[in-house]
């Protein structure tokens, strides 16, 4: 198997400048689309509390506000912050590294996170595999409940009932999480631990600070190997196409699964027979190893003069 080069680092590197630029314009960006959709809200006699509390017991006559508050979030929070980090930092081009692939890479790619998919529930925690201490039972009934908020609030806004065009769901769900947050996470942050640590920690590291950011306990080991997966995709290939593609299939693949099953798939602790998840295994780790001989000796991240 073919050696790829480590990323030259830099014990210099501004790290934490760069991180603290980034996660300040985040807060800038979500801070910004929330008040602009109150703006919005206010002029039409709404409230967004009062909305967020009609989705979240199931009421879908108002899902439109909350999928725009979740469209904003994700293009001026995680989107703009990272674009905006490169401009700044005149480190766009390494923010979003480019190089050329083939579409049979992405072609395997696809098929890799369908592979995946029955492997996410063996990772996966559940109300019942979860149990804190008995004296940390209100923050374990927190956890609970929010967890079981944000999939009640996920099904509703996919509910025919709210009347929001499938194409406009995939487009919220499933592709500007794809672009935006891979921009922020395997473009920028990765870039940015790369550059002080060498790039196979920065892939772990990236790859736990996504799925913490997501605050959702249940789901945590499934997002924490998504996040490093997509992080090596980036990392061989160098083309962070890679790996907004893979986040949009496994995006698309769950929405079109709850639809199914009511259940969101990276924190569904149903298993898959073992039928399928044995094939799975053998399938996704074939495709693994063919990706990284196909794609060519990156240098996704140039070093500084």
């Amino acid at each position: 198997m073919k050696d790829y080069p480590d990323i030259p680092t830099q014990s210099s590197f501004p790290l934490l400048n760069r991180l603290g630029m980034l996660f300040f314009t985040f807060l800038i960006g979500m801070f910004l689309a929330q008040g602009i959709l109150q703006v919005i809200l206010q002029q039409e006699g709404k409230d967004l509390q009062e909305l967020l509390l009609e989705v979240k017991s199931g009421n879908p006559t108002e899902a439109i506000w909350i999928l725009l508050m979740q469209a904003g979030n994700q293009i001026f929070g995680f989107g703009l912050a990272a674009i905006l980090c490169g401009v700044f930092s005149q480190e766009v081009f390494q923010v979003i590294p480019r190089q050329k692939i083939k579409p049979l890479s992405l072609f395997l790619i696809m098929i890799l996170i369908l592979l995946s998919i029955p492997l996410i529930p063996l990772i996966s925690w559940d109300a019942d595999s979860f149990r804190l201490p008995e004296y940390f039972q209100a923050i374990e009934k927190m956890l609970e409940e929010a967890e079981a908020e944000s999939e009640m609030m996920l099904q509703t806004l996919i509910q025919e009932e709210s009347g929001i065009p499938k194409v406009v769901q995939f487009l919220v769900f499933a592709g500007l999480p794809a672009i935006c947050e891979e921009l922020f996470f395997r473009g920028a942050m990765q870039y940015y631990f790369s550059k002080r640590w060498g790039p196979i920690q920065a892939i772990w590291i990236t790859g736990l600070i996504f799925s913490l950011i997501h605050f959702q306990i249940y789901g945590f080991f499934a997002r924490f190997f998504l996040g490093v997966l997509f992080g090596y995709l980036v990392y061989w290939s160098g083309n962070l196409l890679t790996a907004v593609w893979g986040h949009f299939v496994f995006n698309a693949s769950s929405l079109i699964l709850m639809g199914f099953t009511s259940s969101d798939t990276a924190d569904s602790g149903e298993f898959f027979p073992w039928f399928i998840v044995l094939p799975a295994i053998a399938g996704f780790v074939f495709i693994f190893i063919l990706l990284r001989r196909i794609f060519l000796s990156p240098k996704p991240y140039e070093s500084e003069n």
